[in-house]
């Protein structure tokens, strides 16, 4: 299949697809009816924060957010989950080819390592079953199990 189709033919399909989602993804919750954490603006937030079971009704400033201890475990842990997907993205093919694999099997893995993070965000909702401070760690240790399995590949099946 790599060798019927050129790169650009991947790219200008991926441009394609891009332009799909442009239009039929809708991003915000005014396009659905909706309102931005569900508290209709007229609304006092407080007193709707207290009946949703949310525990806190403090009103956060950015920059009072953003030095907050929870802030950067959340950066460190944004950046340990993308920098391995990232880096492995970028030179897996080479370390697919010094293990000898075809060009037809390198490409299915590279496939493979694209897909997946799409069924992860279709199942996302299942994180409501698990609790959302649960649902990191399992992505992470999902993420860890991927990379050490592409590292220490020695046939197609591990990679």
């Amino acid at each position: 299949m790599v060798q019927q189709y050129f790169w650009r033919t991947g790219w200008f399909v991926l441009a394609l697809l891009t332009l799909l989602g442009w239009f039929v993804v809708r991003n915000r919750p005014a396009d659905l009816g909706q309102h931005p954490d569900g508290i209709e603006p007229a609304s006092d937030i407080g007193e709707q924060a207290l009946q949703s079971g949310c525990p806190s009704v403090e009103i956060w400033t950015l920059r009072a957010a953003l030095w907050t201890p929870q802030f950067a475990v959340l950066c460190l842990s944004a950046t340990a989950c993308f920098v391995p997907g990232t880096v492995c993205t970028m030179h897996s093919r080479m370390h697919l080819e010094g293990l000898g694999l075809s060009t037809d099997v390198r490409a299915g893995i590279l496939g493979t390592m694209v897909l997946l993070p799409v069924v992860g965000r279709l199942t996302g909702g299942l994180g409501g079953f698990l609790g959302p401070e649960k649902v990191p760690r399992y992505a992470l240790l999902v993420a860890g199990a991927g990379v050490l399995a592409l590292l220490f590949a020695e046939n197609p099946f591990l990679a």
